[in-house]
């Protein structure tokens, strides 16, 4: 929602909103979608939505849940910018899902790259379709995100499944970072970013 909304105050008008359900929380997801169909309609912009059964994608092809979600939802959006001769899309990772990926990526072991993070800009080639992705608020806290939508009123909704930790990289948010955070301060997550 913060994103949206940056853009729109930024004078960006020529936008499709695209949804993908993952039918992983029930009427919840459901509800997810239906607010930002709504939030498209009124602010008279396209909106695309897609949804899929990615429990049984990811039990089918022995991935994690969280990989499945990851390429169902990639294979959407190419589909998307397909059907809207595009190939920019503009994604709302923040510093605080920066800071998650570059520690997930130092404890698997992964190389440099991986201890990098996620890009501002990235090429990804879904289906034959190379998309360019944007990722405008890598710099920016979770906290300031959420400021900025209370001080202007904007509703929006929590995908209450983050807050479990279940899933490895919940468990990392809910249990290692506030950890981390404990021991070192704050600032630990503005060095992750800067080292990015």
């Amino acid at each position: 929602m913060a994103l949206l909304h940056l853009l729109l105050e930024a004078g960006y008008r020529n936008l499709v909103i695209a949804h993908y359900n993952h039918r992983l929380r029930g009427k919840a997801s459901d509800k997810d979608a239906a607010f930002v169909e709504k939030l498209s309609k009124k602010l008279d912009l396209p909106f695309e939505i897609g949804s899929g059964d990615v429990q049984t994608l990811a039990a089918t092809r022995k991935l994690s849940l969280e990989t499945a979600a990851r390429e169902a939802r990639y294979g959407f959006l190419a589909a998307v910018t397909r059907k809207h001769r595009t190939r920019t899309v503009v994604l709302a990772h923040h510093a605080d899902d920066q800071v998650e990926t570059c520690l997930f990526n130092f404890l698997r072991g992964s190389g440099i790259a991986g201890l990098s993070g996620m890009k501002p800009s990235s090429i990804r080639g879904v289906d034959g379709i190379e998309m360019e992705l944007l990722r405008p608020l890598l710099p920016i806290p979770k906290a300031d995100l959420l400021a900025y939508l209370k001080e202007r009123k904007i509703r929006f909704r929590e995908d209450a499944s983050n807050a479990v930790a279940t899933a490895s990289r919940n468990k990392l948010r809910l249990k290692v970072v506030p950890l981390v955070e404990e021991l070192l301060g704050s600032s630990f997550k503005g060095s992750i970013v800067r080292n990015a």
